[in-house]
């Protein structure tokens, strides 16, 4: 496979991973785990993509749509982090490049830290 530079190949790799995770449908082990909906009305989009930085995630807030994913995208390439859920099966491994992929299917708020540095925090809300 042909390696495309820059970030239309960052985001040809998030929608071929989307793709391919939606197949897997709930058997993934991506899926969301809170069933009630603590956000309101409302719609977000369909798919993100958030920036892993030295001390931050940019953005820190994603409104998504259920059945949306999120794509955690490691910029700061000389520092390890980590995206960190309370469920285990939606962190990611502390890295320092690389992506992570999330499917949430149900509706909630999922907050989430990088536990390499304290104070990174996100989150992830589900209408």
């Amino acid at each position: 496979m042909t390696s495309l530079p820059g970030r239309g190949g960052v985001l040809l790799s998030a929608a071929l991973t989307a793709l391919t995770l939606l197949a897997c449908g709930e058997g993934s082990g991506m899926i969301g785990v809170m069933r009630t909906d603590t956000t309101g009305t409302g719609s977000g989009q369909l798919q993100a993509t958030v920036q892993v930085t030295s001390n931050a995630f940019t953005p820190s807030l994603v409104n998504l749509r259920s059945g949306g994913i999120v794509t955690w995208v490691w910029s700061d390439t000389t520092s390890q982090h980590n995206v960190t859920f309370n469920d285990p099966l939606l962190s990611s491994q502390t890295q320092s490049s690389g992506l992570h992929s999330v499917v949430f299917q149900s509706v909630g708020t999922f907050n989430y830290v990088c536990t390499v540095h304290a104070g990174t925090t996100g989150s992830i809300v589900v209408r």
